[in-house]
């Protein structure tokens, strides 16, 4: 309950509170623990703003923790499904969370090359490529060590699947990004 009335407050001020360095910490250890409900209403008040965000150094940590969330949401509500627990109010929030995700990285696709020159924006790129492709790392893969290289770790396999038309419109975009950048 107190989750839901914090992201409920949120709504109309996301872009002030997510770019806001003492608040957009609290948002991500909120949205670590929300619900998939919880987060489908996030992200849709996010959405008007997620370049924005994505490009800001504090709001870039929110959008990461938002989209790592909505991974590992619809992980759990893949595996309810399968036990027949909520099939047809979790069916819907993963379809809703999908949608989200496939109408930011729509937004993506056009702005490419600027999010991924920008410092905080290629976080957000790189994370919305896992998810697209069905790879999420977890965060022992991604963490550096100051003695050593970190060994290759396992991949989790992220439930949300992108079709592959998305998938291939991005890398198209990618590369007709490259080759006028050359000329």
């Amino acid at each position: 309950l107190f989750i839901t009335n914090v992201l409920e407050e949120v709504r109309g001020q996301v872009l002030e509170l997510c770019t806001d360095p003492s608040v957009s910490v609290i948002l991500e250890r909120l949205l670590a623990v929300c619900s998939a409900s919880e987060l489908r209403r996030f992200l849709a008040a996010l959405q008007p703003h997620f370049a924005c965000l994505s490009r800001h150094r504090c709001g870039a940590h929110v959008v990461q923790m938002a989209l790592l969330q909505s991974a590992r949401l619809g992980d759990q509500l893949q595996v309810a499904e399968e036990e027949g627990e909520g099939a047809a109010e979790g069916g819907g929030e993963r379809r809703s969370l999908e949608a989200l995700i496939r109408e930011l990285s729509a937004g993506v696709r056009g702005d490419f090359l600027v999010y991924a020159s920008d410092t905080h924006g290629s976080f957000v790129l790189r994370t919305l490529l896992q998810i697209l492709g069905g790879v999420v790392l977890s965060p022992e893969d991604t963490k550096k060590s100051s003695r050593k290289k970190a060994p290759r770790g396992e991949c989790l396999v992220a439930p949300l699947r992108s079709n592959k038309s998305s998938w291939c419109e991005l890398a198209d975009a990618m590369n007709a990004g490259c080759q006028s950048s050359r000329d």
